[in-house]
């Protein structure tokens, strides 16, 4: 067999490439130039430095060092600085959750969610019935940032399809760790002074370690069917089920309740009361040969504590039409109960599900799309027409829906996110530049009490890993904000 031309042999002090491919990790890579069949020799140092060779002489083939193929060079001044935004964790960018059950990458490693000890999780959007595949519609994580996220591990990581505790043990120092958490602090960090990280207090949890505490079968579909909804109470971790709720003791995984549904689960809030309620959207039934799509258009509230559903119902618009409105989104702020759509959003009290306000669409074409709690409550508002629309990000009064400020998105945005609602923190593909499936160019930080803005930040492709829903505004991953 003839062999195909060789390419002119490299100087013996090229660089490797700056990242890795760009279908993301784990997807098919190039042959090397010269085609199959013609080795490659990697470079000795995962950070650039190669042996030198002599002139013309053919280079043996070499094991991959530790970074393998194409590992970037650090960043000038060390790691990068992730991103602020989402009160998931320690500040690490966390990989998109997968399916209930899905299998998941052991502790430690990037790609596992990570929370705080008994802190309410982020809703999951487990798919059952159908595999995940791999792909690279979120931004690409550097060499560095996966160094980072692989250095520390939560004290208590939900997965789809059970639960993870961190377990005791007597490493560092009688299983204390006095280092600073790597995307949050700067000098503090060992081996970090002059790293230029950005400020913050927030520290890596004293224990690392983690053991699986029980996982949950998958449940039997005939179909592709997505579940969201999942937290973790004082005594309960809570799942969504195809059409109920179900509670598992929290440290054996026995069945504690399950309340049913007449429908499909549609929407969740990632937010809880104090006293552990939560708020769900989900189908008015379930689907027949004559309906199989059922609309989503109760909205109701589960009490986690009692084991009960507290409230649902539908609600009409205020400008027309007595059919219950569809919701793509819930949330909870304080006592107030807020679910959004491409009809307007409506606001409900937490304990009785009495109305504050109902969907309308303006007329100038104004209408609510979404909202985001937490801490506060705030808005995304769309108006114009949907080849030219203009967003407008509100704080609301919660018991009134009064904005408190506004800022305008700019030009050819046509969806934000709101990551974080105290402080107030947009994300938005400004003219479809992100490139990257990540639905993120730039990250606005926005002064609540005025609407002014405060710092547009650019979201680097190449650099972060954040990613938010395309459509939408309370549904973002890999990022987190907190002390500034």
């Amino acid at each position: 067999m003839t062999q195909p031309p060789q390419p002119p042999q490299q100087p013996p002090n090229t660089p490797p490439p700056a990242g890795p491919p760009s279908g993301g990790f784990g997807a098919p890579q190039d042959p090397p130039p010269g085609g199959f069949g013609q080795p490659t020799p990697p470079p000795a140092d995962p950070f650039g430095k190669q042996p030198q060779q002599p002139p013309q002489q053919p280079a043996a083939p070499q094991d991959a060092p530790a970074g393998g193929y194409g590992t970037p060079p650090p960043a000038a001044g060390g790691y990068p600085t992730p991103p602020a935004p989402q009160p998931n964790g320690y500040g690490y960018p966390q990989a998109p959750q997968q399916g209930y059950g899905y299998p998941q990458g052991p502790a430690g490693q990037p790609g596992m969610p990570q929370q705080g000890y008994g802190y309410p999780t982020q809703p999951m959007q487990p798919q059952y019935g159908a595999p995940q595949p791999a792909g690279d519609g979120g931004k690409k994580f550097s060499t560095q940032m996966q160094i980072i996220v692989a250095a520390a591990v939560a004290v208590v990581l939900i997965i789809g399809g059970g639960i993870i505790y961190a377990s005791t043990g007597d490493d560092d120092k009688g299983g204390t760790n006095e280092a600073s958490s790597s995307g949050a602090t700067g000098g503090e960090a060992k081996g970090g002074e002059g790293d230029g990280l950005a400020g913050g207090d927030e520290k890596a949890p004293a224990n690392t370690k983690s053991e699986v505490a029980f996982q949950l079968p998958e449940p039997v579909v005939t179909d592709i069917t997505t579940v969201m909804g999942s937290w973790v109470t004082d005594k309960a971790y809570v799942k969504s089920g195809v059409a109920e709720i179900t509670a598992y003791d929290r440290d054996k995984g026995t069945k504690l309740w399950s309340v049913p549904l007449p429908g499909e689960v549609c929407s969740a809030s990632r937010h809880m009361s104090k006293d552990f309620k939560t708020a769900i959207v989900f189908e008015e039934t379930k689907a027949t040969k004559a309906n199989k799509y059922p609309s989503c258009n109760q909205v109701g509230v589960i009490d986690m504590t009692a084991g009960k559903l507290l409230w649902s119902k539908g609600v009409t618009s205020a400008t027309g039409g007595d059919k219950p409105i569809r919701f793509d989104e819930v949330t909870l702020s304080g006592t107030t109960v807020a679910a959004g759509g491409t009809s307007g959003g409506a606001a409900f009290k937490l304990d009785d599900g009495a109305e504050l306000w109902k969907p309308k669409v303006g007329a100038d074409g104004c209408y609510d799309r979404g909202y985001a709690g937490g801490d506060a409550l705030a808005v995304v508002r769309k108006c114009g027409t949907s080849d030219s629309p203009q967003l407008t990000v509100q704080a609301l009064n919660p018991t009134t829906g009064a904005p408190l400020s506004s800022f305008q998105m700019p030009a050819g945005v046509d969806y934000a996110s709101i990551v974080s609602t105290k402080p107030l923190v947009v994300a938005a593909d400004v003219g479809d530049t992100a490139g990257d499936g990540s639905g993120i160019s730039d990250f606005f930080s926005i002064d609540a009490a005025t609407g002014k803005l405060i710092v547009r930040i650019p979201a680097d492709a190449e650099q972060y890993a954040a990613r938010c829903g395309s459509t939408e505004v309370e549904r973002c991953q890999n990022l987190a904000v907190g002390n500034n």
